[in-house]
């Protein structure tokens, strides 16, 4: 709606007055100020009218003759301004009833627009069918059904995080349990080779031991016989001889020569003795501690087998667990289907009454149809992009699921999800019966 506030011409006019007895270079042009024009309140159109510039005489020195030419010209200038001025002020006037003019068909025209448009809202806000509250009803109904969604989608999403952290935190203890594992088995594998080794010693050194002995006592009777073999060739002999006093008695020089060797075969076998001892103490230490640290082994090997046997059992657990999810997710994607089909269902026949009621309401109904157009096609667009949002969540969930058979195990944050039930989602087709009744 145009609204024509004032009309507001000013002009000002300031003209030099001649001055007889002042001297001609003192004079100046006349200074014409701005006009403006206000239309329609806020809008206001200045017209600037030619203004001489300001100047200034030259100083006649030479007589009355240069005064009175000065003043002839400036009566002209004034003359010409006062024609201009006229001219410029009827061309305003005729621009300003052209102005008014539009501002009253302008106004007569909003008010005919004005009579329309509340006949229209009077006809179809009252009407018996009540097709804009019918349709906010379902909207409000369809936009609490997306909330729902996706907050539910928000919720699934949180769970899964948590189970894939779960899942990583069960994966690297497996791995470390497996790591010590190997750990222990190699350690194992190194004691085992120790004490074979001090085994291979032992037996090694008896055997020797074993050897010397038999050693000394083939050296025993070897002396045994050497000596009676000497004193029999004497017994035979039957000679008789007669020994100087300073000749040595030959029995007393084999009886000390015997001695001296048993005494040096029995510190011979006595040394090999306690050196035998010595080092098969040191080796029963070594094999003592060694079977002390074995004993340690197999309490660790058995603590750690008990461990790995329990993370089977618990993996086994998470396992079942992880299929019943499996399961469950695949129920909730098909149910989450349904709910699209029926989704677009509704959008279906949603854009078919939409149709039929622009059908009915025909030429006359254009502010309807751009009611309509307004306020049911962006629901309608925001229906369609919960169905393709919930049908890339029900792909995704698909694969999230495929990746889980393989690769992940599940923790006992999954008896939460496996107990909770499911927010219980209202069914798509009664509402599309519904609309249909309506």
């Amino acid at each position: 709606m145009l609204d024509c506030s004032n009309l507001l011409i000013e002009k000002d006019y300031s003209h030099a007055r001649k001055n007889d007895r002042e001297p001609a270079s003192k004079m100046r042009g006349t200074s014409y100020s701005q006009k403006s024009l206000t239309v329609c309140g806020s809008s206001k159109m200045r017209v600037q009218s030619p203004s001489p510039s300001r100047c200034r005489g030259s100083s006649y020195s030479r007589g009355r003759a240069g005064f009175q030419g000065s003043a002839v010209e400036v009566g002209t200038e004034i003359h010409q301004l006062h024609t201009n001025e006229k001219e410029e002020m009827q061309e305003l006037n005729v621009r300003f009833a052209g102005y008014i003019e539009k501002v009253q068909a302008l106004e007569h025209r909003n008010a005919a627009l004005r009579a329309e448009l509340d006949g229209l809202k009077g006809r179809y806000k009252g009407g018996p069918s009540g097709i804009g509250e019918e349709y906010e009803l379902k909207f409000k109904e369809m936009r609490d059904l997306i909330e729902t969604l996706t907050k539910e989608k928000g919720a699934a999403d949180i769970e899964r995080g948590y189970i894939e952290e779960e899942v990583e935190m069960w994966r690297l203890k497996l791995e470390e349990e497996l790591a010590l594992k190997a750990e222990a088995e190699m350690i194992l594998r190194e004691f085992r080779e120790d004490v074979d080794n001090a085994t291979l010693q032992k037996a090694d050194l008896e055997r020797r031991v074993e050897q010397l002995v038999a050693e000394i006592e083939f050296l025993k009777k070897l002396h045994d016989e050497e000596v009676a073999d000497l004193m029999r060739q004497i017994q035979e002999s039957k000679v008789s001889v007669e020994l100087d006093s300073d000749r040595p008695d030959l029995a007393a020089y084999l009886r000390s020569m015997r001695a001296e060797i048993e005494l040096v075969a029995s510190r011979n076998v006595k040394e090999a003795e306690k050196w035998y001892k010595g080092k098969f103490e040191t080796l029963k230490e070594h094999a003592t501690k060694h079977e002390g640290q074995m004993q340690t082994m197999k309490q660790e090997i058995s603590t750690f087998y008990n461990q790995v046997t329990d993370l089977q059992n618990q993996i086994d657990g998470l396992r079942a667990r992880n299929s019943a999810l499996e399961q469950q997710l695949e129920d909730m994607e098909v149910g989450h289907l349904d709910k699209v089909a029926g989704f677009e269902r509704i959008i279906a026949q949603l854009e078919n009454q939409l149709c039929e009621t622009k059908e009915a309401f025909g030429g006359g109904g254009a502010e309807a149809g751009y009611y309509l157009r307004g306020r049911v096609r962006p629901i309608i667009s925001a229906l369609g992009t919960a169905v393709t949002e919930e049908r890339t969540t029900s792909v995704s969930r698909s694969g999230v699921s495929h990746s889980f058979k393989n690769t992940c195990l599940m923790s006992p944050l999954s008896h939460s999800v496996l107990r909770r039930p499911s927010t219980p989602l209202p069914d798509p087709s009664h509402r599309s019966v519904h609309i249909l009744k309506r």
